[in-house]
This record gives C-alpha cells, sequence and structure tokens, in this order.
C-alpha cells in the first residue's frame, strides 16, 4: 500500500487522504470522538462529509450532490424506522444489512433491484443522488455509501461495541486508512 499522502506522527503511521483529513481533524479540531458520540446533529454532518468524501475518492470521478448538507434531525423529533435501500446481490448492501442484524438495529429493507436498474430511476435518486447501493434514510437524515452508512449506525445506535468503530483516534484513523484503500482500490462495481 505504498500510496500518497501518507503522513507519520510519532510512531503513528497512516495513508489515505480521507483517513488523514479524519486523523488530523480528531487531534487538532477538537472533534473529539466523545463530541461525535451516538446523537446529535454533529453526527449527521460528519457522516454525511464522510458520505461525500467516499463518494469523491469513488471510481467515475464525479463530484458529489450538497444535498442534504443542510438536513439537521432534532432530538425532539419521533424517530422514525430506519430503512435501508440495498440489493442483496451488492456486497456493500450486504454488509449494512448484516451490521444492523448483528447489532440489533431495527430496520426496514427496501429493495432497489439492481438488475431492472431501479437504482437509476428518478424516485431513488431523491434518496441517492449519485444512484448507487445502499442507501439509508433514518428519520429526515438521508446518508449514501457503505462506509459512511456503517459509520454513521456505530455513532448514532447505542450500545454498538466500541469495536466496530474505535473511540481511540489512532485505531480510528487507521481504520479509515483501509477502508479508503478499499473504497479505492477493490470495489468496482455497479450498485
Amino acid at each position: 500500500m505504498n500510496q500518497l499522502p501518507a503522513i507519520v506522527d510519532g510512531e503513528f503511521k497512516l495513508f489515505e487522504s480521507h483517513a488523514i483529513l479524519i486523523y488530523i481533524s480528531c487531534l487538532f479540531i477538537s472533534w473529539s470522538c466523545r463530541s461525535l458520540q451516538r446523537t446529535g446533529r454533529r453526527v449527521h454532518h460528519v457522516a454525511y462529509l464522510d458520505s461525500y468524501m467516499c463518494f469523491c475518492i469513488g471510481l467515475d470521478g464525479s463530484q458529489g450532490s450538497d444535498k442534504g448538507a443542510g438536513e439537521e434531525t432534532e432530538e425532539s423529533e419521533t424517530k422514525m424506522k430506519l430503512k435501508v435501500y440495498a440489493d442483496r446481490m451488492s456486497q456493500p448492501a450486504r454488509a449494512v444489512i448484516i451490521f444492523c442484524k448483528l447489532n440489533g438495529i431495527d430496520y426496514e429493507e427496501v429493495r432497489v433491484d439492481i438488475s431492472k436498474l431501479q437504482h437509476l430511476t428518478p424516485e431513488y435518486s431523491e434518496i441517492n443522488p449519485m444512484k448507487q447501493l445502499p442507501a439509508i434514510v433514518d428519520g429526515r437524515f438521508k446518508l449514501f455509501e457503505s462506509h459512511a452508512i456503517l459509520i454513521y449506525l456505530a455513532c448514532s445506535y447505542p450500545g454498538i461495541p466500541d469495536h466496530w468503530y474505535p473511540a481511540d483516534v489512532c485505531k480510528r484513523s487507521e481504520m479509515h486508512s483501509v477502508l479508503d484503500w478499499h473504497h479505492s482500490n477493490l470495489r468496482r462495481g455497479p450498485g
């Protein structure tokens, strides 16, 4: 994995620009894991940023959409059931479904059939303007890209074990480094 950019902070080494940004943000802009925990608007904004950045390092060179960047979920808003838009033929969609099942997250699976090009419909583009799977709707909050979704779920649902998304910023940044490498190098395909 000899890639640039890379940073060295003492004994800690990290590659991939997205992971480096998360690491620097957590260390120097005081977005500690405590401020990103489990509930609140800040998690939504960081998850949206994460989703946008994952798409930007993606495959087709397109730019993400700013749609939803200002969406906030009020603490007092009645929580609607999480909707997971997926086709089980999509490995990233299966990862989100498995994560929800393993962690007891109550969700509704909304099937989007890739073979029938349902992910390219105008209705689905309202959920995910990038027209790929998976995507989620949690109340009024919409999110796409499996890595961003998994991070959001780990941070916003209570009782998720720390090993899924560590509180330690170094471990978390190393995780982002591998996730970004995975996104850029291994996941090339429809949906």
